[in-house]
């Protein structure tokens, strides 16, 4: 059996969020799309482009689960929906009135998505993390030079999907359950998600027994 090969972006240098962090960043989302992105990522651990792309017919709201087919890998995935992000849910449904399974949650964000790609929502959610504090302002995700490799920021929207793995496994869920809720083929893969913060280091040495 080969070894997995972990991507370019699966390379780089992400972090996972603080709790501290989200609370930040949950302040400065501009709307009620952002505030979604925001929550659903921190829930899910899906990527951008399958929440901007969210149909009705992936929310059942009467079971609780998030059903949807991974656009990168082509995966199936099933997320049981903590409450805030269930009650966020329903009440788009509510507003959204009568709509078909097929129908986008967000239809001006998907239909822009699928035009354009993620890029400008990346750089919009860049922003927000410029008005928390947590990057230093740019004009745009550039390039270190023409034709060369993309600059890597430590946190991203991306960093929500290290944030979910991390804390999954860090509140007792194993490795199985977060490779299955995150939609990751390979342990290799689910462990460059998992980010162990000094504070749990010192909790597990100071959880030894006294000798």
């Amino acid at each position: 059996v080969k070894n997995s090969k972990l991507t370019r972006a699966e390379k780089g240098r992400r972090r996972a969020f603080t709790l501290d962090e989200l609370k930040i960043i949950s302040s400065k989302c501009p709307d009620d799309f952002w505030r979604f992105m925001l929550l659903a990522g921190f829930y899910t651990g899906q990527r951008m482009g399958d929440l901007i792309s969210l149909t009705h017919g992936a929310v059942d709201l009467q079971e609780g689960v998030l059903r949807l087919v991974q656009g990168k890998t082509g995966r199936a995935v099933q997320v049981p929906l903590r409450p805030a992000l269930r009650d966020m849910l329903a009440s788009l449904r509510a507003e959204a009135g009568k709509v078909k399974p097929s129908d986008f949650i967000w239809p001006e964000q998907a239909e822009r998505h699928q035009q354009q790609g993620s890029g400008g929502f990346s750089n919009e959610f860049y922003n927000i993390l410029t008005a928390a504090g947590l990057v230093s302002s740019r004009p745009r995700l550039a390039k270190a030079k023409a034709g060369g490799p993309r600059t890597v920021s430590a946190v991203s929207f991306h960093s929500l999907r290290h944030t979910f793995v991390t804390l999954i496994k860090a509140t007792g869920g194993s490795q199985a359950v977060a490779k299955e809720l995150a939609g990751h083929h390979s342990d290799a893969i689910s462990d460059l998600y998992t980010h162990t913060s000094p504070a749990l280091l010192a909790s597990a040495i100071d959880a030894l027994p006294e000798l």
